[in-house]
């Protein structure tokens, strides 16, 4: 049987509904205060062409539904949705067709595909290789870093500097002993990092540490509540006290940015390609705010600077620390900076930077983490694990004259 003529009408009229519904949906869930806590919108990842295109197939689906089975209609008991509760009766197969095909759909577009691009570069490499498992014990504690994380973190040619490097110092002067270790951006708050060693025939070798050697994690890391429940269940973890305040922005070429004619943070970056770092609070936020742009995903900030650099990158969002010193740092590697501007004025989030240490709490394995009762034993430093006194150290070295004489010197002029 042809659909009729009110069966195409009630199509195209649904098609409207579902896709202001869904747009509107993820409007509100922007509105609320989650993109810090919860990294929920990498699971709506839905552009309006993701929602078309899952129309178009849903509607194709229905249609072939309506031409087999005609108006058959299906019985359905009680639905209770707790707010309201939907009688029994009987429905048209085409709509329940419609309602699940759709869901499915749209679901399958909304899976997170930003870790699955890559850029070709160094990290790549080194990456796609197989790394050798660890042949000797390994008794040693470490400190992780980001190392092209500046000016929080970084190492150049084995020289590691920053923020981070500057408690690293201190610690080795409170008889902490830590070796270096490396973490990929894709690997943070999973208590994975690599030893990079460099052998006398000038090779480089990569090597995994054991899982329970990482102690410290220190880089330009957000603290939210998701992240405080996966360091907790990955090893007892815990973040100390904010040691920077800072908010994403977007670095954007300068000609683009006056064509765009912006007002305030509303800017129309319809298909324009964003660059960020996978796996960052970046991400959602860009998602969340600039519905109709296309984010792509860069394993790491060089990759991103060498984009830049070759004009297949024209807007890069990120923490405002780290897009200041690219802009305003010689030693960032961004060529022709007075092509770009830091935009906009205002923070498009807020965020405090945590340094994470591992194996604060002892009991972690056997009670479920508790947002409540953590932040109660804060107020009293009940940190019982085995560097609860470590956590307490970093933290009076954060707020001491020689904690803050480290932020004045590597991320004040950055911070403003």
């Amino acid at each position: 049987m042809f659909p009729s003529r009110n069966f195409f009408i009630g199509l195209v009229l649904s098609n409207v509904v579902v896709f202001f519904l869904v747009r509107i949906s993820l409007v509100i869930l922007s509105s609320f205060d989650i993109l810090n806590s919860v990294d929920i919108l990498n699971l709506f990842d839905i552009s309006n062409l993701n929602i078309i295109l899952a129309l178009l197939i849903t509607d194709l689906i229905t249609i072939i539904v309506h031409l087999i089975f005609g108006n058959t209609n299906v019985p359905i008991g009680n639905i209770n949705l707790v707010i309201v509760t939907i009688p029994p009766g009987h429905v048209p197969l085409s709509v329940l067709v419609f309602v699940f095909v759709f869901i499915i759909f749209v679901l399958s577009f909304s899976i997170p595909s930003l870790q699955e691009e890559t850029i070709s570069g160094q990290d790549d490499s080194q990456s796609s290789s197989p790394e050798p498992p660890v042949v000797q014990p390994d008794d040693s504690l470490y400190f992780g870093y980001i190392p092209d994380a500046s000016p929080i973190s970084s190492e150049k040619d084995e020289h590691f500097s920053g923020y981070c490097s500057e408690l690293k110092d201190y610690l080795e002067e409170k008889k902490y002993k830590f070796e270096k270790a490396e973490i990929k951006y894709g690997d943070r708050f999973q208590r994975t990092a690599r030893k990079i060693i460099n052998t006398p025939d000038g090779k480089t070798q990569v090597r995994p540490i054991p899982k329970d050697n990482l102690i410290i994690e220190c880089s330009a890391n957000t603290i939210t509540e998701d992240r405080r429940k996966q360091i907790y269940e990955e090893g007892g973890g815990h973040f100390s006290e904010p040691f920077a305040k800072t908010g994403a922005k977007l670095l954007i070429q300068k000609n683009l940015l006056e064509s765009l004619k912006p007002q305030h943070l509303s800017l129309p970056l319809e298909n324009q390609e964003i660059g960020i770092l996978g796996k960052t609070t970046t991400s959602s936020l860009i998602k969340s705010v600039y519905t109709n742009s296309i984010p792509k995903a860069y394993p790491n900030r060089g990759d991103v600077i060498k984009a830049l650099n070759k004009q297949k990158l024209t807007i890069y969002s990120s923490d405002s620390i780290l897009l200041k010193y690219m802009l305003e740092s010689e030693k960032s590697g961004l060529e022709e900076k007075d092509q770009y501007i830091i935009w906009p004025e205002h923070f498009l989030s807020h965020e405090n930077y945590g340094v994470v240490v591992y194996g604060v709490y002892k009991d972690y394995k056997d009670n479920a983490y508790d947002s409540r009762y953590r932040q109660l034993q804060d107020t009293t430093n009940n940190f019982d694990g085995e560097y609860g006194d470590l956590l307490k150290s970093i933290n009076e070295w954060i707020t001491s004259e020689e904690g803050q004489e480290a932020y004045n010197k590597y991320i004040n002029q950055f911070a403003q």
